[in-house]
C-alpha cells in the first residue's frame, strides 16, 4: 500500500520470509528466531517490524517470540504483530477463531508490551470493514524518515486493514486443506 501510494521506493524496505535472526542482547544472547515475515529498512541489518503467526503455537509461545525480538534487540525492532489462529482440525475448511495484537518495546521497563487492544479476526465481527492495525512511520522506517520516504508523508502510514489479513489467512487455510488432501489425511 505504501509503495502503491508512492511514499516509499521498492528498495527502501525489504520483506523477508522465514529467515533466521540472531545477535540478541542480554539474557537473549545466543538465541535465534525465524519470524514468519519481517521488514528491514534499506540501511539496517535488523528488521523494523516482524510478524509472528501461529495456530499450533500457544499464545504464550508467540508472546515469548515477540519478547525475544523486542527485548533481545532493545527496541531496534519497533513492533511485532502477533496473529493467533485456532488449530485447524482434519475437517476444518476455515478458521474458527483468531486475533491479532501489536507489541512494542517499552524502553522504561526494558520489556515488550501490547500496544492498543487485541482485535478479533475470527469469527468475523460486524465492524470488520473498519478493523485495522495502525503503525507509525518510526515503526517502519525507524529514524530514517527523510532517507526512505519519497514524498511528504501524512502523520501516519496507511492502516493495515484486517480484511486484507483475513484474505491471507484464508489462502493459507486453503493451502493447508490442499496439502492434507494430497497427503491423504482428509
Amino acid at each position: 500500500m505504501m509503495r502503491a501510494q508512492g511514499y516509499i521506493s521498492h528498495e527502501s524496505l525489504r520483506p523477508h520470509y522465514a529467515a533466521t535472526i540472531g545477535g540478541f542482547n542480554g539474557h537473549f544472547s545466543g538465541s535465534y528466531i525465524k519470524p514468519d515475515c519481517f521488514i528491514v529498512p534499506d540501511d539496517r541489518i535488523l528488521p523494523s517490524v516482524a510478524l509472528e503467526v501461529g495456530y499450533r503455537e500457544s499464545y504464550n509461545q508467540l508472546k515469548a517470540d515477540a519478547d525475544l525480538l523486542l527485548e533481545g534487540c532493545q527496541g531496534n525492532i519497533r513492533a511485532v504483530i502477533i496473529v493467533k489462529l485456532s488449530v485447524l482440525g482434519l475437517e476444518d475448511t476455515k478458521c474458527e477463531s483468531g486475533f491479532v495484537e501489536v507489541h512494542e518495546y517499552d524502553a522504561a521497563s526494558g520489556a515488550g508490551k501490547m500496544r492498543g487492544r487485541r482485535e478479533i479476526l475470527y469469527p468475523i465481527p460486524e465492524d470488520h470493514a473498519q478493523q485495522c492495525i495502525t503503525l507509525q512511520w518510526e515503526d517502519i522506517v525507524r529514524d530514517n524518515m527523510d532517507m526512505l520516504l519519497l514524498r511528504p508523508a501524512p502523520p501516519s502510514p496507511p492502516p493495515l486493514m484486517l480484511d486484507d489479513l483475513r484474505k491471507c489467512v484464508d489462502v493459507g487455510v486453503k493451502r493447508h486443506d490442499i496439502a492434507r488432501e494430497i497427503s491423504g489425511l482428509k
